[in-house]
């Protein structure tokens, strides 16, 4: 990468029919295409209102680079949550 981009990572329902479940963003910016950037995500905790397919997608300047799928199930009787690196 060389320039400036505006980062976004989102968990969003399989058909984007409703708002994301989660949504982040920032700016990063590098002189060298070279060099591993690191973006910190905040701390966060997600409750899903309904079990089924989800999107884990990180996007460049409002194009999607990366997708992967999320299967979101009700286990024994826990929530539905997931929680980030640093939400425990």
């Amino acid at each position: 990468m060389n320039g400036s981009y505006n980062l976004e990572v989102r968990i969003a329902d399989v058909d984007e029919a409703d708002e994301p479940v989660f949504h982040t963003s920032g700016r990063l910016e590098s002189n060298d295409p070279l060099l591993v950037l690191q973006f910190p995500l905040p701390p966060f905790s997600i409750e899903f209102a309904k079990q089924g397919e989800y999107r884990l997608q990180l996007l460049i300047d409002g194009e999607i680079m990366i997708e992967r799928r999320l299967t979101v199930r009700e286990r024994g009787g826990e929530s539905r949550q997931a929680h980030g690196i640093a939400g425990g």
